[in-house]
């Protein structure tokens, strides 16, 4: 299910936290090189490596290699970012360890992806539209798979232990889709929202149901 989350500025003020949405720009992978990842043989969830990414520096990425921006990679869950944004992130005090190059086959750098070694508590980010699949038994990692029998938004949530452990780039326990959710601090949120006109966040608000 695809939704279209409009957040107001209270909403954003509010929020402890933000997933950037997927854009609906992309960039396109090389056929002929597999942008690989640590993969359980037997849940199938993913890592990213520090192996670098490759796309292809056509399309999107060379019609705005010059402006504020980012895009999907076609292949992959994973967002690429322009290096303009990132510079601006960079000096607007966001450290340069959380961005990894993402190159052309001439090894030109055409962007960067999120990267970060900082991962959530167990069960401190909340989304209740997905639901608990199983904990793999060779890997032990926890995923969670999109709940089919909720049609509608329900805020994402972070308890305070999940606040309290928060960095600019984060990443949760739990695995969603196979993949790991990056969860970006308000900091980085208000940079990207400032710079890209289509940015579109999902805000995560603190959990005090309890």
């Amino acid at each position: 299910m695809d939704y279209d989350v409009k957040v107001s500025d209270e909403e954003f003020e509010k929020a402890k936290a933000f997933v950037l949405c997927f854009p609906e720009y992309y960039c396109e992978e090389y056929e002929d090189i597999e942008n690989e990842y640590s993969e359980c043989e037997s849940c199938h969830s993913k890592e990213k490596t520090n192996s670098l990414f490759y796309a292809q520096p056509k399309g999107y990425i060379k019609k705005h290699e010059n402006d504020y921006g980012f895009a999907g990679l076609d292949g992959t869950g994973e967002l690429l970012l322009l290096p303009k944004l990132v510079e601006k992130l960079k000096k607007s005090g966001v450290d340069k360890k959380y961005f990894q190059p993402i190159i052309s086959k001439s090894k030109k750098i055409l962007g960067y992806t999120f990267i970060t070694d900082n991962i959530l508590p167990q069960k401190s980010y909340i989304d209740e539209n997905y639901k608990f699949e199983n904990q793999c038994e060779k890997c032990e990692r926890i995923n969670m798979t999109e709940n089919e029998n909720i049609f509608y938004f329900i805020p994402k949530r972070i308890t305070e232990e999940g606040i309290k452990n928060l960095k600019d780039v984060n990443k949760t326990y739990e695995f969603y889709d196979e993949y790991r959710e990056i969860i970006i601090s308000k900091k980085v949120a208000q940079i990207i929202k400032e710079n890209v006109p289509y940015a579109k966040f999902y805000p995560v608000i603190l959990d005090n149901r309890n």
